[in-house]
């Protein structure tokens, strides 16, 4: 499982694809002027997109076995 809070460059995502079977993503914002004004982040809606759309991309599925996840993106 890789924590993440979505803001991380693609390619670094790209690296985890054989070690990660379940990205959980805690999205933090939504609105990139309030990303700023906490973290700082001028792009955290756009970066924080590309890196879930990546993750979606490299776990397509989500498996879930009794009841319990096994892989994909929470």
């Amino acid at each position: 499982m890789w924590n993440s809070n979505g803001y991380e460059l693609t390619s670094s995502v790209e690296k985890l694809k054989d070690y990660v079977d379940i990205f959980l993503v805690d999205l933090k914002y939504m609105d990139n002027e309030i990303a700023f004004k906490f973290s700082k982040a001028r792009d955290y809606v756009e970066n924080a997109t590309s890196v879930m759309l990546k993750m979606r991309e490299l776990q397509p599925n989500n498996v879930i076995e009794n009841g319990l996840m096994k892989k994909g993106l929470i």
